[in-house]
């Protein structure tokens, strides 16, 4: 059961739903979203992860053949990871971050990165680039985002989302004075700013109902959505 006066944001909705279904659970899903109308895109985006990512059965992983080439990638990724979780990253790490995503700046550098996450920038792409790296930000980024961003800008990901709020309230202080500085705007989430920035609308549905990295060309090179990767 949720705390509507607690739960202020879609993480804290989030993190309650999880609670309430560490499996996916129609019946909780269904009352999560009734509960929080607004926030039902996010809730069924990871309802989805929780279907699509469900563990193999015993006799799946005793049928499951794997190489040792791929058995030391997959071992790898885990080590790293466990790395990452236990150090977190140090102050050199997300200030060397911080100045390299101060390079997303100017309209080569911008649509460069664009490109690196997105794979095009003729549909808004850009702007929603922006929007997750200026103030005030965007909520609940889908990780392949961030990984894609960190892998073009050669910054770890946790680096990377350590320094995104120093970015963001260096570029609030230096937009406005003291004396003239609004009460700064709630972050918005994913699923605001895709609808927002993205013109077309298949390219808004791949984006806000893709599980994973999502399949998208250039439309300059295709004439429209395809099914290769970026």
């Amino acid at each position: 059961m949720t705390n509507s006066k607690r739960t202020t944001n879609v993480d804290d909705v989030l993190a309650d739903y999880v609670l309430a279904a560490p499996e996916f659970d129609a019946n909780v899903l269904q009352s999560f979203v009734k509960e929080h109308p607004e926030y039902a895109t996010a809730l069924r985006r990871y309802a989805q992860l929780q279907l699509t990512s469900a563990p193999a059965s015993p006799e799946e992983v005793e049928q499951e053949e794997v190489g040792d080439d791929e058995l030391l990638r997959i071992q790898s990724k885990v080590l790293q990871k466990m790395q990452d979780l236990r150090n977190g990253p140090s102050r050199e790490e997300v200030e060397d971050a911080a100045g390299k995503l101060g390079t997303v700046s100017g309209l080569a550098a911008t649509r460069a990165a664009t490109r690196a996450v997105f794979g095009a920038c003729e549909h808004g792409e850009e702007t929603v680039l922006l929007h997750i790296i200026e103030p005030p930000g965007v909520v609940d980024v889908p990780e392949w985002v961030f990984s894609r961003l960190g892998s073009h800008l050669d910054v770890p990901v946790w680096a990377l989302r350590a320094a995104l709020p120093s970015i963001r309230s260096g570029a609030w202080t230096q937009r406005y004075s003291a004396t003239d500085k609004p009460v700064q705007a709630q972050p918005v989430s994913w699923d605001e700013v895709v609808r927002e920035c993205i013109d077309d609308e298949k390219v808004q549905q791949i984006l806000l109902e893709s599980p994973g990295p999502p399949a998208c060309l250039d439309n300059r090179e295709t004439g429209g959505v395809g099914d290769e990767p970026f």
